[in-house]
């Protein structure tokens, strides 16, 4: 049995009975992602008639890497032309081959990167368009612990344009960025310093709680490093539901980037990547355009901005997770009082300056019922642990 909506403020609560319930929401995610790649590689072989030969020779290890992969869920549950489709499927495969296996691919100007992003292999071609230090024809991706790597600089990494509506650069668009200037990577000397930051970080969400350890390492199947010259001194975090498990964080090293913020970060993303698993198995809502925000949406009380219903309903269950996180015992002990505190003032602010479920009146009929009863407590849950009397400010919810 899977995480059902319902259930949803309960394990943000990080009880650990949940931990099972998680397990096996990931489990059928990827159990239906592995169908779709199914359908997505009969439609690629009408394109290219040699990758379900190509696809046979990988090993049930190779085959689990890719289909639990971020770039997977974008093939198997989007409707993408074939030929875009046999492009991955030809590049991931190699990879596999030749990262796991040691089989050189025939073709020497074929750049390969794993699906995970874990190994990249440089195209000949390329080899000039990485910094002086970075010499290497292959580069894995830096481990952080747990199981999670850090990659700065496959094309899976590189690729990201760090924009909502053109998330992923295509080869020849990432080709033509490298050459215009437009991709800045960290020097060897800097993704060493990231990833330490990076370690240290994800050691003490374990320390903090080993169940929250563990559900930002299971549900964070991609963790990129990017540069953003745009903005250097802001640090960001990002994820989407096109690329399920892929947590994107930008400006690791500006200024006032400590281990909190990085925690807070990787745990963010980590509860997202949930939520979209779970939108694969239950839909949220009767009509897409309020996926789109088509004609409908609401203002975040946590950052002002205006957000479509989903990424509203989102930002509610991923600040209660990360009010929970901050006002455990073990995060004061790991971050110091005066962090904890801040960032739980983060997270919870936005359950004090609205009424939550007020701002969704426009569009909550197209909703599943459940996720508003979910928003409703969720602020009352706030509230009532910290100012028992503000309470009563809530308005009850109208049928």
């Amino acid at each position: 049995m899977t995480i059902t909506i319902d259930a949803t403020p309960d394990w943000l609560g990080w009880e650990k009975e949940f931990s099972q319930s998680l397990g096996e929401l990931r489990s059928a995610y990827f159990s239906r992602t592995r169908r779709g790649l199914g359908i997505a590689l009969a439609n690629a072989s009408a394109h290219d008639d040699s990758l379900i030969g190509l696809w046979l020779r990988l090993s049930e290890d190779s085959i689990q890497r890719v289909s639990t992969s971020p770039l997977a869920s974008y093939f198997a549950w989007h409707n993408v032309q074939p030929s875009e489709s046999a492009d991955f499927f030809r590049r991931a495969v190699h990879a596999e081959l030749r990262a796991r296996d040691g089989v050189e691919c025939a073709d020497p100007e074929l750049e390969l990167w794993t699906a995970q992003g874990d190994w990249f292999g440089k195209a000949k071609s390329r080899a000039q368009l990485f910094p002086a230090d970075d010499a290497r024809d292959q580069i894995e991706a830096s481990s952080i612990g747990y199981g999670l790597s850090a990659d700065f600089r496959s094309p899976n990494a590189t690729g990201i344009l760090l924009e909502e509506d053109h998330p992923q650069l295509t080869s020849s668009e990432l080709e033509r960025h490298f050459l215009e200037g437009r991709v800045h990577l960290h020097t060897l000397a800097e993704e060493s310093e990231v990833v330490a930051k990076l370690a240290e970080a994800l050691r003490r969400i374990h320390r903090v709680d080993k169940h929250i350890g563990e559900t930002v390492t299971s549900f964070t199947l991609s963790l990129v490093v990017r540069n953003d010259p745009r903005q250097p001194s802001r640090f960001t975090s990002g994820s989407t539901g096109q690329y399920v498990g892929r947590t994107c964080l930008t400006n690791v090293l500006a200024p006032g980037v400590d281990l909190a913020v990085l925690a807070d970060a990787l745990v963010h993303e980590s509860i997202h990547s949930v939520l979209y698993m779970q939108e694969k198995m239950a839909p949220w809502v009767t009509d897409a355009d309020v996926y789109s925000g088509v004609g409908y949406g609401a203002v975040s009380p946590w950052s002002g901005r205006t957000l479509t219903p989903r990424q509203f309903m989102q930002a509610c269950f991923v600040w209660f997770g990360l009010y929970k996180f901050w006002t455990m015992p073990g995060a004061v002990k790991e971050f110091g009082n005066e962090r904890a505190a801040a960032m739980a003032w983060d997270a919870r602010k936005g359950f004090y300056r609205s009424d939550l479920v007020g701002l969704t009146s426009s569009w909550r009929h197209l909703t599943d019922p459940i996720l508003i009863d979910c928003i409703y407590a969720m602020q009352k849950m706030v509230m009532k642990s910290d100012y028992p009397a503000l309470v009563e400010g809530i308005r009850e919810r109208r049928a």
